[in-house]
Formats: structure tokens, sequence, C-alpha cells
């Protein structure tokens, strides 16, 4: 009994092709486990963890500046049983989920964990952070003094609303007026 809540011993490793990634290729790579007891496998995925980091006055950021987007989860492999010293290395290749890079002020941060669902235990994870550029998309809200025109993705941020010609940065800043500010230093 004491067994099922213990981890497998085993290692595990998520090894990715590329150190960086348009958010339109596809991310390749491998699980790669080596057991030291038998295993039986029920999955292998990847989950994907997006965090959003924005700072929209210099040296600034706000308390509420990380913001986790939702975890999105991928199965990359089958079941398999695996003995003890049995080398297995799971590749996969997927779509890239897509996280929102709503302006120019927001980083996303992408997080991707190689993950092994065992049978009646604790899964096996190990997790890399992977630079990801996702295009933006940019918003004049009427709410806080902008037109209201929103682009289809793009690559290069733009500084003024091709619609009505307000500077993007003063209507983003005018969203965000009034929340508590921690300084940090640069």
């Amino acid at each position: 009994m004491l067994k099922r809540f213990s981890a497998p011993k085993a290692k595990i490793e998520l090894k990715l092709s590329e150190l960086g990634y348009e958010s339109t290729d596809k991310l390749t790579g491998q699980i790669v486990l080596d057991p030291q007891e038998e295993i039986a496998i029920d999955e292998f995925r990847l989950e994907f963890n997006g965090t959003r980091i924005t700072e929209w006055e210099k040296g600034f950021l706000s308390h509420s500046s990380f913001v986790n987007e939702q975890t999105r989860k991928i199965t990359v492999g089958p079941p398999i049983k695996l003995s003890p010293s049995q080398h297995h290395e799971q590749p996969f290749q997927v779509d890239i989920p897509q996280f929102s890079r709503p302006d120019p002020f927001t980083d996303i941060v992408v997080r991707i964990k190689g993950v092994a669902i065992i049978q009646g235990r604790r899964a096996l994870t190990n997790e890399v952070k992977v630079a990801i550029n996702f295009p933006y998309v940019i918003e004049c809200e009427r709410r806080y003094g902008g037109c209201g025109f929103i682009t289809q993705p793009m690559a290069k941020p733009i500084k003024v609303c091709p619609k009505c010609g307000n500077n993007l940065e003063e209507v983003w800043n005018r969203k965000y007026r009034g929340r508590a500010l921690t300084k940090y230093t640069t």
C-alpha cells in the first residue's frame, strides 16, 4: 500500500529539439524515461502552462502582473510496460497551444512539463521553460479612451492605433491607472 503513494524509481527528462519557437511551429522532441523498477505507464503527455508578465511603467510592476493562464494537456504516447533499466524515448511533434499576447507590454512565459502517468502511482514529471514568440493582438479599448479597434495577430507591436491615431501606450496606462504598484529595481 505504501508503494502506491511513493514515486516510481525512474529518471525522466523532457528534451526539446529547439530552444526557441514561433507560435506557428511544431514543438518537437522526446520524453526520455529510464526506470529502475518495473512500471506500467498509462500515457505520456505534455502540459503547457503560460504565465503573463505585464509591465506598464518603467521600473514598476503590478501586484497582479503575473497571471497564470490555463494549463493545456496534450497526450503524446500510448500505454506501455517498462522493465528495470529499459531505456525508453517517446518522440512527439505537436502544435503549440496559443496563448494571447495582447499588447507590447505583456510577455508570455511558457513552461512545458513532460509527464508519464503511472498506473496506481504518482506521475513522473520534468519541466522546462521554452521561448515561444506569440503574435501581438492590439486593442485600442473604448472604455479607456480608445476607439475600440482590435488588430489581427501580428508579428511586431505597434505603438499608435492605425484607426484613430491614439498612442496605445497612453491608452494602456489609463487602463491600469489606480492599481497598486510595487517598485522593483532594474
